[in-house]
């Protein structure tokens, strides 16, 4: 039988860094503090 390994994270995580955030506010706050101020990087 497949056994899963229940690791997946739940809550208000940053997409960019999985940083978990106490709420959404906090996460946009994140978001636009530390990501927005870093340039974009693209996959060659």
């Amino acid at each position: 039988m497949l056994q899963l390994i229940d690791n997946a994270r739940e809550g208000f995580l940053c997409p960019q860094c999985h940083q978990d955030m106490s709420n959404m506010e906090m996460l946009q706050l994140h978001f636009q503090n530390v990501h927005m101020k870093q340039p974009l990087t693209t996959v060659k």
